[in-house]
Parts: structure tokens; sequence; C-alpha cells
């Protein structure tokens, strides 16, 4: 796969997803079920059009962008430009598809007002136990190409390397949720990544990534507590378990656990969002967060999402201004 192709991949991936999951949000999953949903539609909860995205994307691109126009420059990571792109989307409106922002979560928007009242960009974020919400998992994905570029595609397998990139990805979660659960769930959805960009096959990915994260806990004890929260989706067993046991509320654990369920019980990217999208409830989040992974895995996105997709020229504009950093 190519470094343009896992971009496009990546953000394409988050953006259908949302899209698709969008209709359903905060609908009880009997009710969807009776719905029986197949396909991308519009409308629901928002009532917006097909193809509409939310506030998952629009940070998504926000990061983006920031780690683009930054790259370009030949600078590191800039956590106050980042903060100032979400400014952007939640006063400004920009990164939407309709101008206006909206499906704004209270943890995000009150950290942007943090930042907006002169707090240092990575403690703006919550620290609570109670604010391990799934807002910083959802848009974390661009950091992943970033720490590529900085450390290399092996970094993985250098201890200093994958200390110092999860260090980056926990400032970045930060910027919005600084609680260890959180910080840690975007360290480990950011390890799927990174495993998967290196052409990790799925049959030993979750392995692969345990074993990431196990020897980094092991290093880090600080962890230790928020690791317990996170076990249960390493267990053998996690995979078979029954949909009933799998929730898929905006708490961050259980966001990235029916995101991984939804990627390794399906076969293709289309499967993977619609077993989303009929888990109810933040599904829009769910299918964003499996569709990540999804998209960059199979790299194919159904024809007829992507036509009905909206701000795909913001999308393309976005991915190709940070394929670009990349290669400069």
């Amino acid at each position: 796969m190519s470094g343009k192709d896992a971009v496009k991949n990546i953000i394409y991936g988050v953006a259908i997803g949302d899209a698709a999951g969008c209709p359903v949000q905060f609908f009880k999953r009997g009710d969807v079920k009776k719905l029986n949903i197949t396909d991308m539609v519009g409308h629901g909860t928002y009532n917006k059009p097909v193809g509409t995205w939310t506030d998952d994307t629009s940070m998504t691109l926000a990061l983006a962008d920031s780690l683009a126009d930054t790259m370009a420059l030949g600078k590191d990571v800039d956590y106050a430009d980042i903060m100032k792109r979400f400014e952007a989307w939640l006063f400004d409106n920009e990164y939407t598809t309709e101008k206006r922002a909206f499906d704004m979560g209270q943890t995000c928007s009150v950290a942007i007002f943090n930042f907006r009242k002169g707090i240092p960009a990575i403690e703006c974020g919550g620290k609570r136990i109670d604010q391990n919400g799934n807002g910083s998992l959802m848009r974390i994905s661009p950091i992943v190409f970033y720490l590529q570029k900085k450390f290399g595609p092996n970094l993985l397998e250098n201890e200093a390397f994958v200390d110092a990139a999860f260090e980056v990805i926990q400032n970045v979660s930060s910027l919005t949720h600084a609680h260890p659960v959180a910080k840690l769930g975007c360290c480990i959805y950011c390890t799927f990544l990174l495993e998967v960009l290196n052409g990790r096959q799925k049959s030993d990915l979750r392995e692969a990534v345990a074993k990431t994260i196990r020897n980094y806990i092991l290093r880090k004890k600080e962890f230790t507590d928020a690791a317990t929260y996170w076990e249960r989706l390493f267990a053998p067993d996690f995979l078979e378990s029954g949909e009933e046991s799998i929730k898929s509320s905006g708490y961050v654990v259980d966001t990235l656990e029916a995101a991984i369920c939804c990627f390794f019980n399906t076969e293709n990217y289309r499967d993977c969002i619609i077993k989303g999208v009929n888990l109810g409830d933040d599904a829009d989040t769910v299918c964003a967060v499996s569709g990540g992974l999804a998209g960059l895995y199979y790299g194919e996105f159904p024809d007829d999402w992507i036509e009905k997709l909206r701000g795909k020229e913001m999308l393309d504009r976005i991915a190709e201004k940070l394929d670009v950093a990349l290669k400069a």
C-alpha cells in the first residue's frame, strides 16, 4: 500500500463510517435492528442528508491539516496549532460539510474552551475518570503518519521509539481527553494502525498489538491501573463474545471494543461498517474508529457509498496535503 493510498484510506475510512453511523446515533440497538439497515442511509438523528459526517471526521481533518502544515515547515507536531484547528471547527464551522458544526461532545467542547481561556494545549483535556469518552480516540488516526515519518516504519521494533511515539499519542489525546484510560486506548488503536501500515495480516494482528502494549505497561508502571480497563480486548476469547456483551456507548473502552469486534468479525469494509451501524448507540464513532482501521486494511470502499459521501473535495484536499508533507 502506498503512502498516498494509506492516508486517503484512513481519512475516507473514518468519514464513510462516520456518515453511515450518523443517522442512528443514540438509537437503542433493538430499534436499529427493526430498521434492517444494510446500506448507507440519511436523515435519522440529526435529519442530515445521506453521506453527512459528524464531529468525528471534522476533528480528524483538523488534526490531519495541522500535521500537514507543520510537517511541511519541517516542524514537529504543534499541539497549540491542533487546538487552534479545533477552535476553527467549533466556533467558525471549518472542516464541516455544510458550514455548520454539530454533534460536539461535552469533554471536547470544554477542552477547546479551556484553550481559548489560555490554558496550555496539552493541559486542556479532561482528567477525571468520568471524562473517558471516545472524543480523542475518534480523531487520533492521522498521527500514525507523523510517527512513521519521525521514527521510521519499524518504530514498533524499538522500545525507545515506542515510548516516544506513545508520548506523542498521549499528548494528542490530552488535548481533549487526558485520563490514562483514554490515553492508553489511543495508543492501542494507533498500534493496530501502525501494524497494518507495516503489512501485518489480520490473523496475527491482535497478538502483535497485545505484545507491544503489554511490554509498554511493564516499562511504564504509571499505566498499570489503566491497563486493567483494556484487558478484555486482548483476552483469548474476546472475539467470540456475543453481541449482547459488546456495548457501543460513548465510553472509550466500549467504543474500541465494539470497533475491534466489527473489524475482526467481518471480511470487508462494507460488512464491518454495517455491523457497527446495527449496534446503535454511539454508532457514528464506532463506525469511524472501525472504519479507519478497515479502510486502511482493505483499501477498498463501496463505490455507491463514495458517491453518496459529502465533502469529498475537502477530504481529498487534506489527504493530498498530508501525503505531500510526508514525502517532503
